[in-house]
């Protein structure tokens, strides 16, 4: 008897911990959307390269579906890294020389870098005129106030 209590302890306190556990999130996903996603490295051209190879090799009847999840994910994505995409996607059915598969995506970011901050700049304009707009309606606000409480 005095044997059988160690080991029911033993059983509980081991049921409690994997419990509490299972709360934890994991270090992986075994779901393979998520695992996908999870891997993506979102600014990497060779990334997208791969990723677009893998998927035409793989699951080429869901490429679209793919691509915009992944897009999805990504959220500032650049023509450039959607354009190795579509390379690694074409390098993976044949439609590209394997001459070539070496030369398609190339390192230089800068393109990437100021497409981005195109973006940024265009964003940042917009907001400063959207202040302008909204400190003269405030003003026109205050003016009112003002006529009002006279």
């Amino acid at each position: 008897m005095k044997a059988v209590i160690p080991v029911v302890l033993f059983a509980i306190a081991t049921s409690l911990s994997q419990s509490a556990d299972a709360k934890k999130i994991q270090p992986f996903s075994i779901n393979q959307y998520e695992k996908r996603l999870n891997t993506a490295n979102c600014q990497d051209k060779d990334d997208w390269y791969l990723d677009g190879f893998k998927i035409a090799q793989d699951y080429p009847e869901y490429a679209d579906k793919l691509l915009s999840q992944r897009e999805d994910y990504c959220r500032y994505v650049t023509e450039s890294l959607r354009q190795a995409w579509y390379n690694g996607f074409s390098a993976a059915n044949g439609e590209i020389a394997a001459e070539d598969r070496g030369n398609i995506v190339d390192e230089d970011k800068a393109d990437d870098t100021n497409e981005i901050l195109d973006n940024v700049t265009d964003s940042t304009e917009q907001m400063i005129d959207n202040l302008g707009t909204l400190s003269q309606d405030l003003g026109e606000f205050i003016r009112q106030l003002d006529i009002d409480s006279l």
